[in-house]
């Protein structure tokens, strides 16, 4: 490649299946790319994410128990954080202007998360640990804005990221995420056309207005079957998450 060799090695240790060694005599060998085959609804990129979510969640000296149920608990542990990017790239301009006039005032709490972060991280690379603090980050914020403390926001948000981008995590925007329900083995034939989900959307938005809730409900359900969660909110508007 014409680039300088890694400095640094790290041997993880064993990939296992139902707590046997993964190898291809026991006939429970597969590949990286028979994953993506397998997962073809998801976009590539979603699914390295929650690929390498879900292997730095073992600490890279403890053998990996490789699953579906586990790639299943990473998805709905990205999909908590990417809920909450969403979160914020809905915030008025308004919410945004004073939550960074009052920013400042809550800087010595994010330091804290970040000294867990960074002591974890420098304890023999334990992600495991790294991770569970980016969890309660979010839960934090998650916390302060029910009470309606905006107080460090915007700032909250940025160095949930930048953490996360140590890791190689979150680097999608919130409208790239696929928030849907992962069957892995569901045929991506079953996933509906963008035009034909923002015409479910609109209709389902009219049937609202004229409060025919039947029609409501049963469209949100067809939604939800291919994959696109429908949340209404307090002030009547909706949010989409795919």
């Amino acid at each position: 490649t014409g680039k300088e060799f890694v400095s640094c090695w790290i041997h993880h240790s064993f990939v296992t299946i139902d707590q046997e060694k993964m190898s291809k005599s026991l006939g429970n060998f597969f590949t990286i790319d028979e994953i993506f085959k397998k997962s073809s609804q998801l976009p590539e990129k979603v699914l390295s994410e929650v690929l390498r979510f879900y292997l730095l969640s073992t600490h890279y000296r403890s053998p990996v128990n490789f699953s579906d149920e586990g790639l299943k608990a990473a998805k709905y542990g990205l999909d908590n954080f990417y809920t909450l990017f969403q979160k914020a790239d809905e915030y008025s301009e308004e919410d945004a202007a004073l939550s960074k006039q009052k920013n400042l005032q809550g800087q010595d709490d994010l330091r804290s998360f970040q000294t867990d972060f960074e002591a974890a991280m420098d304890d023999d690379f334990n992600t495991p640990r790294a991770i569970s603090a980016l969890q309660i980050l979010r839960s934090e914020i998650n916390h302060r804005l029910e009470k309606g403390d905006h107080l460090w926001f915007d700032s909250a948000i940025q160095l949930l990221k930048t953490l996360g981008k140590l890791l190689g995590l979150f680097r999608l925007a919130p409208m790239r995420w696929r928030f849907q329900a992962w069957d892995l083995e569901m045929d991506a034939t079953d996933l509906l056309s963008e035009e034909a989900t923002q015409k479910l959307i609109a209709e389902r938005e009219e049937a609202r207005r004229e409060r025919d809730w039947t029609k409501s409900d049963k469209i949100r359900d067809q939604l939800a079957t291919a994959g696109i969660i429908i949340e209404d909110r307090p002030d009547g508007s909706t949010r989409v998450k795919r």
